[in-house]
């Protein structure tokens, strides 16, 4: 009996030291690459209700008992909870606390009675294959039993649900047909637009004429500019409020600047807000822009931005200066988050 409890002693303090030898952080990290764009692969992921097609957990039970979704459809905020009788699955709650468009995806996850754990997924594209990293880290704690459980069975058990679900991640997607991107005349590109400060002046005017009331009013921003001794950071560049090809255009003519004080007259201080927009790279002469406004309404429809606030054009080049070929102007759209 002695040498029983002497060797159940002994097993005990291995078991003990053992465990505390053990790494107390667990992170779990398995990859795949699917033949699919980025763009294809994220919204499988990003919407919490998608991974019904796809996850290992749905498919050892299609009901996930309790299943509760909340929060919006997909993104940071996307929420699912859980209560199943199974021991594999538990009872738990998903939550994305963070994504950025094919780019990545966290989570965070809480497993009743177990300390939260973090996870998420990365996607790298290159040449149409995406590289796709799903990960999880855990915190095992100071109990040797858990650090012990955590490194030998929790981890080879989460890697193989982690490999089935890459697996049929890569089926569905690849599955899914890839459209053509469309082609656009111009340049576009999403961009974030910082705060600028400006001076400007509003006024209306026909299409025949639009060009010399422009240089009129740059005239009297200019001047009130000269006389404040203000800074002029970049292009001059007009707000377009109302266009109209058959009547009165409404537009206004700004002139950046570092730091403004009062406007004067019809000359009157502002800024630009901070924002997303969308910019095109308009070549040439202004009046060939017509179909470079078209394409740029066609990208925001294709991608699924809505228009906030009216267009606006910086004449990056200085027209009175170079041949109208040479001419570049950059067109705005001000767009709300998808």
């Amino acid at each position: 009996m002695k040498k029983f409890l002497i060797a159940l002693i002994a097993i005990a303090i291995l078991v003990v030291v053992g465990g505390l030898l053990l790494p107390g952080e667990l992170t779990i990290e398995r990859s795949t690459e699917i033949n699919a764009p980025a763009d294809v692969i994220f919204p499988q992921v990003n919407n919490l209700k998608a991974w019904e097609a796809w996850d290992p957990w749905h498919a050892k039970e299609p009901e996930m008992g309790g299943s509760v979704y909340s929060g919006p459809a997909e993104g940071p905020g996307a929420k699912h909870c859980w209560d199943s009788e199974n021991p594999e699955i538990g009872k738990g709650c998903m939550t994305i606390s963070e994504s950025q468009a094919s780019s990545y995806i966290n989570t965070d996850l809480v497993f009743d009675g177990s300390d939260p754990a973090s996870g998420g997924f990365k996607f790298n594209e290159t040449d149409g294959v995406t590289s796709v990293v799903w990960t999880m880290d855990m915190n095992l704690g100071m109990n040797p039993l858990f650090r012990i459980l955590g490194n030998f069975m929790i981890k080879g058990a989460v890697e193989k649900d982690f490999e089935y679900g890459l697996a049929h991640l890569k089926e569905i997607c690849e599955a899914i047909p890839v459209e053509e991107p469309n082609e656009y005349p111009i340049e576009i590109s999403y961009v974030s637009v910082a705060e600028q400060p400006i001076y400007s002046v509003k006024d209306s005017a026909t299409t025949f004429v639009i060009g010399d009331k422009l240089k009129e009013l740059y005239g009297e921003v200019e001047a009130h500019i000269a006389a404040n001794g203000s800074e002029v950071v970049g292009p001059r560049f007009s707000i377009w409020h109302r266009y109209d090809p058959a009547g009165h255009h409404q537009v206004e003519a700004a002139v950046p600047v570092k730091e403004i004080g009062d406007g004067a007259g019809r000359v009157k201080e502002g800024f630009i807000p901070a924002g997303n927009a969308v910019m095109g790279v308009h070549l040439g002469a202004y009046e060939n822009a017509a179909a470079s406004y078209h394409a740029l309404e066609d990208y925001m429809v294709d991608q699924g931005y809505h228009q906030d606030g009216p267009p606006w054009e910086v004449y990056v080049t200085d027209r009175e200066k170079t041949d109208t070929a040479e001419w570049v102007t950059h067109i705005f759209f001000r767009v709300e988050a998808k």
